[in-house]
């Protein structure tokens, strides 16, 4: 069928071949026993290191969070949920109302929420992988990686950010598309974009879904029902319809004068380059054009698209979006961070990559918690020399792909 991924196609054969096209449960080298042996290992051992760092405070929790859960214990838990508190949006309050009435330390129930989710979203990880390659071993490796990540353990255990929870919604949405559940698929991704709109980085795969067939346009009414089902509650409890639409469009004011808030990108490769409208203008610019070009390109070569190569167009999407854009935080990067893991699980020269994309991203979380280190400038460096390696390995197999189905 024109425009469908052939999972038979030249780029996947050598592992669906050899391991089986559909054998739930079978996938090898590594039985299914070891298989969960291994992974409990990983998750204690996962669970000790961040334990070490559950008392330590941010500012994010001490002049914020912590704020938050107080407001809803004072004024009644959900019953506060209808009135306009903090910068996040809904679905995320709705865990800080429910733990104002847990007498367990808000500090531990914020950090263990984001901890799950490290879990979810490395299982995810290991769900894709294990689909694309049809090897435990591999899967079992992205599911170690996600978890360990020095980037994903302070996020979560020391900072207390919620990354984790948009980013486990958002694979999952990969995971349902490229497995053929498109409307679970576009649920997911609804779920990730009503906790944080950062999950912009990865949505324009969509359009590769829809080109290759994976997605229907008819699927995508699937995205404003769940996300205005899940600020439905907060909705009935007085909080204005609006909202659901301008809580993003706030935030974006709220640091738009700002060319990078500590994260590696573009602008910090300028020393002297300061905020202007010319400038911000510039990197949205770059941005578009380089999602169009890639997009376009993508299009153009759709028959010789397969799962592999989607994830990795998935990973340089959500790459290079934030960084050409304006305004990123440093934490802008942590989708990619998760997203080089799965491109180097089925694609180990791109391991690289992911060594670069740490390292990038590490550097904007050194600046914020203590400043100085070697800085966001050379963050930027790697971070620009991993988009250059992921895009052309992502061409280099595709242009293989095209030959080898040349009549």
């Amino acid at each position: 069928m024109k425009g469908k991924i052939d999972l038979n196609h030249p780029d996947s054969s050598a592992f669906l071949n050899h391991y089986g096209k559909k054998r739930p449960g079978s996938y090898g080298p590594l039985k299914r026993s070891h298989l969960v042996t291994i992974a409990i290992i990983v998750l204690l051992a996962s669970l000790a290191i961040r334990y070490k760092f559950l008392d330590h405070k941010s500012n994010d929790y001490n002049y914020f969070l912590k704020n938050w859960v107080e407001f809803f214990r004072r004024n009644g838990g959900f019953a506060a949920i209808g009135k306009r508190i903090g910068d996040y949006n809904v679905p995320y309050l709705y865990f800080l109302a429910l733990f104002s009435y847990i007498p367990i330390n808000d500090l531990y129930l914020i950090k263990g929420l984001s901890i799950l989710f490290d879990m979810v979203m490395a299982f995810a990880a290991f769900k894709i992988t294990t689909f694309v390659t049809k090897r435990n071993d591999l899967g079992l490796a992205a599911f170690f990686a996600a978890l360990m990540l020095p980037t994903v353990i302070v996020n979560s255990s020391m900072w207390g950010q919620c990354d984790s929870i948009y980013t486990a919604f958002g694979l999952l949405a990969l995971y349902f598309a490229l497995t053929d559940r498109p409307v679970l698929s576009v649920c997911m991704a609804a779920a990730a974009f009503s906790f944080k709109l950062q999950i912009i980085f990865l949505l324009p795969v969509y359009a590769v879904f829809l080109f290759t067939g994976k997605v229907r346009i008819r699927h995508l009414l699937a995205f404003p029902l769940v996300y205005f089902i899940l600020f439905a509650p907060a909705a009935l409890m007085g909080r204005p319809i609006e909202d659901a639409v301008l809580i993003y469009t706030n935030q974006v004011g709220l640091y738009s004068k700002h060319l990078t808030l500590n994260a590696p990108s573009v602008y910090a490769l300028f020393d002297k380059a300061v905020y202007s409208a010319v400038n911000s203008f510039l990197g949205i610019a770059a941005a578009f054009v380089f999602l169009a070009g890639l997009l376009a390109y993508l299009i153009i070569r759709r028959e010789a698209l397969t799962l592999r190569t989607i994830v990795i167009s998935a990973t340089l999407i959500s790459l290079a979006i934030p960084f050409f854009l304006p305004s990123m935080h440093e934490r802008y990067f942590y989708l990619s961070d998760i997203l080089t893991v799965l491109s180097a699980a089925v694609c180990p020269w791109l391991i690289p990559a992911t060594i670069l994309v740490q390292l990038g991203s590490w550097t904007g979380y050194h600046a914020y918690f203590y400043g100085g280190g070697i800085g966001i400038k050379t963050g930027a460096v790697f971070m620009l020399a991993a988009m250059i390696l992921i895009a052309g390995f992502l061409v280099y197999y595709i242009e293989k792909n095209r030959k080898l189905s040349l009549p």
